[in-house]
């Protein structure tokens, strides 16, 4: 296992998150980071990224990138669909240049509402994960994850059940969020153990309820979640988020959780 900082982490204490990631993480002690926010949650983002640029930046502030976020799994039509699934792949490729190992996302849509035009069910993120894996090149190895997000279409253990019952994919797997598996009352440490040859990242937050809060400072068990990750030899990134009130706090929130991180991730 080792430390990552995403760049959500700095999401409204500045303008740009990643160059705010980029300045404060290593500060921190983070190594690793992890691009999300405008730079690559779009399908219009994906197409104008670019990769060379971006990991000349990282690794001149002396880091490595492990992945970034993409666009969501699925839409509410076959056209978001597929424009979706040719943005993800397409990320992959781009998730390489920079160096990196995987690239996650949740669901294009939420469970329900007004903005999805009714009820959605997991089948969109199946239909377009499947499109992503006819478009990825033999030789890809870019990991890619699906992450909870609570009151979206992928948010339950059964969420997970439906996709891998439709998809066995080497490249397919979870990212496991704590703090939206916190808010939707999932058993985090059981789907851990149930699908510990899925789980091909982790974003460590926690979490009052249904809001973020600095690490240690919450009601996720994190020395729990840390035990079931040792106990299935996880292998891969432990991903810093926050998404606090206080975001004027966030360099030296980064810096108290890293100090926790490292402690128990040994």
């Amino acid at each position: 296992m080792y430390l990552s900082c995403a760049s959500v982490c700095y999401r409204g204490y500045a303008k740009d998150e990643v160059q705010a990631m980029l300045e404060h993480a290593p500060k921190a002690g983070f190594k690793v980071v992890d691009v999300h926010g405008p730079l690559t949650w779009s399908p219009p983002a994906i197409d104008a990224l670019d990769a060379h640029a971006l990991r000349k930046r990282i690794e001149d502030a002396g880091l490595k990138c492990a992945g970034i976020y993409t666009p969501g799994f699925g839409g509410a039509n076959q056209e978001q669909i597929e424009t979706h699934a040719r943005a993800i792949a397409k990320a992959t490729f781009l998730c390489a240049i920079l160096g990196g190992e995987h690239v996650v996302s949740t669901g294009a849509v939420a469970r329900q509402g007004k903005a999805t035009k009714g009820q959605h069910d997991i089948s969109s993120v199946i239909t377009c994960v499947q499109r992503i894996v006819e478009l990825l090149p033999p030789d890809n190895k870019i990991k890619i994850g699906l992450e909870p997000h609570y009151g979206n279409i992928i948010k339950q253990m059964e969420d997970y059940e439906r996709i891998f019952s439709a998809i066995d994919h080497p490249l397919i797997g979870i990212c496991v969020d704590t703090g939206h598996f916190h808010s939707a009352k999932v058993d985090t440490v059981g789907l851990i153990r149930k699908f510990s040859d899925k789980i091909y990242d982790v974003h460590l937050k926690d979490h009052i309820g249904a809001q973020s809060v600095s690490i240690g400072h919450g009601e996720v068990d994190l020395p729990a979640i840390f035990g079931a990750l040792k106990e299935i030899s996880y292998n891969s990134s432990i991903t810093l988020e926050l998404e606090v009130k206080d975001v004027e706090n966030a360099p030296k929130y980064v810096e108290e959780a890293y100090d926790i991180m490292a402690k128990l991730i040994q």
